[in-house]
């Protein structure tokens, strides 16, 4: 069953984070939508992945479910998060791409196709078999996004092509931005970038030339206090923080995902690490 609350708004926005699937190859846009079920796991069905299953499965269960919520509560815009995704072992962790991009469409089909472009961009570069459209699976066992070429051809939902896509780089120059200078203070922080031997973070301040007072800490999972970092200040308009992996007594940490906390004259970011081996 749909939730009601769906049928009680008179559009919808799909935001959706880019990662492969264990079961539809990938999920974006379209398989986004299995949440507005109140049995998201019975909508997936194990089951229909076995050979001479009666069962429909996620190649044709996931266009009919985005255009049945698209009748009641049209979708007017489908946003893709990725910043950062996961290539291999998703949906819920694994190998992870930092392609630093948002994308936005009103074609769910383009939008999954460009996401199947981007994790195949990422696994290609770690020798992983690419995702395709057709039935059945990579050489590896991995599933292929084949609901995208159903979508297309069966239910004329979108379109597969690339030749529409238009880029905007807005990254090109990130060191130049500064907040406008005003009474109180201005920051912002950029995403988390992991190296071999440690994290960086970059920290946007207003040019003000007022001292700037930054307080930092990492914390695990469950809100446990890993590192926390001596209070510093500046004058200058950004500043670079660096994590090695260490906690307070200078041990290494285990893998997983922390929360990066950072506090620029009393007001608080946050950023997360994945610390999984990518």
């Amino acid at each position: 069953r749909i939730y009601k609350a769906v049928y009680d708004n008179d559009f919808l926005i799909n935001y959706a984070i880019a990662k492969d699937h264990r079961e539809a190859g990938i999920t974006g846009a379209m398989k986004n939508n299995y949440g507005c079920t109140d049995n998201p796991v019975g909508t997936h069905g194990t089951e229909w992945n076995k050979e001479n299953s009666p069962f429909a499965g996620t190649r044709l269960c996931v266009p009919a479910f985005y255009k049945n919520i698209d009748r009641h509560a049209p979708f007017i815009l489908n946003i893709l998060d990725a910043l950062t995704g996961v290539y291999q072992g998703g949906p819920l962790s694994g190998k992870v791409f930092h392609a630093n991009t948002l994308a936005v469409s009103r074609d769910p089909v383009a939008l999954d196709s460009y996401l199947l472009q981007m994790i195949n961009h990422a696994r290609g570069k770690k020798e992983f078999s690419l995702i395709g459209t057709h039935d059945g699976r990579t050489p590896e066992g991995h599933p292929n996004a084949s609901f995208l070429r159903v979508a297309s051809e069966n239910h004329e939902m979108g379109s597969l092509s690339m030749d529409n896509l238009q880029k905007y780089d807005l990254t090109s120059n990130p060191a130049e931005y500064n907040p406008p200078v005003l009474e109180k203070s201005l920051s912002r922080i950029s995403e988390v970038r992991g190296s071999k031997d440690a994290y960086q973070l970059q920290v946007f301040l207003d040019n003000s030339k007022r001292n700037h007072v930054i307080e930092s800490r990492i914390e695990d999972e469950r809100g446990k206090l890993i590192r926390s970092f001596a209070s510093t200040s500046t004058i200058s308009s950004s500043a670079v923080l660096e994590w090695d992996h260490r906690n307070d007594d200078q041990v290494s940490v285990r893998e997983g995902i922390y929360t990066w906390y950072v506090s620029v004259d009393g007001r608080l970011h946050s950023g997360t690490i994945n610390d999984f081996q990518s």
